[in-house]
């Protein structure tokens, strides 16, 4: 049988308009024609990807490792992880691996008016945690410490 030749993307519409008819007549039928037409229907499965969640518990740290009073940022996060036994070796980038071994530093991730947010880890070491320095009034404390997502985690 030969059929016309539709234009670009009237083939879509021709399907979906057939796909969309609920009357008697069917798709492409005459209302002569009352013979009952065999629909078919396609049917497509698809498989989703899977889904991968990480879920990195936060700690809201208790007022007892907290460290209000400090005048800058980077002082409270020196208090903080003095207090989680670490000594603070200041920026990462200048952190120096040979006479900085033992220390922990610091890289910027938002560096926001009245809230900082550090990756904090080993000098020449990934991030290990991810802490939050938040600005009250004149001082700035710890808030949260999270462990860091992990490359490939």
């Amino acid at each position: 049988m030969n059929r016309p030749s539709l234009p670009q993307g009237a083939f879509a519409l021709a399907v979906l308009t057939c796909g969309l008819s609920i009357g008697a007549l069917g798709c492409g039928g005459s209302s002569s024609n009352t013979a009952p037409r065999r629909r078919s229907t396609t049917t497509v499965a698809t498989t989703a990807a899977p889904v991968t969640t990480t879920t990195v518990p936060s700690t809201t740290l208790p007022a007892t490792t907290t460290t209000a009073g400090a005048s800058t940022p980077t002082a409270a996060l020196a208090a903080y992880l003095t207090s989680q036994g670490h000594d603070y070796a200041d920026d990462c980038s200048s952190a120096n691996p040979s006479t900085d071994v033992g220390k922990w530093c610091s890289l910027v991730r938002d560096d926001g008016a009245d809230q900082k947010i550090y990756g904090v880890g080993p000098v020449a070491a990934e991030v290990v945690t991810i802490v939050t320095v938040q600005r009250s009034g004149s001082t700035w404390a710890v808030t949260t410490a999270v462990p860091a997502p992990q490359p490939g985690a």
